[in-house]
């Protein structure tokens, strides 16, 4: 599949993969947040509709 016609991509950057972000919580725990962060661009989103679209940060 070309990655330019792939639904699943990154909207700013064209990636085809992202991870969620790993954070340090109030109690010093490190855990999964809700963001996503591109493998491509680096950039962090809130959800997968808005890496999608490629919104702002």
């Amino acid at each position: 599949m070309n990655p330019s016609t792939a639904s699943n991509r990154c909207g700013y950057c064209g990636a085809t993969s992202y991870h969620r972000v790993l954070a340090r919580d109030d109690a010093g725990v490190m855990r999964y947040t809700e963001a996503l962060r591109c493998t491509g661009c680096g950039r962090e989103y809130a959800n997968l509709q808005v890496w999608r679209r490629g919104g702002t940060q």
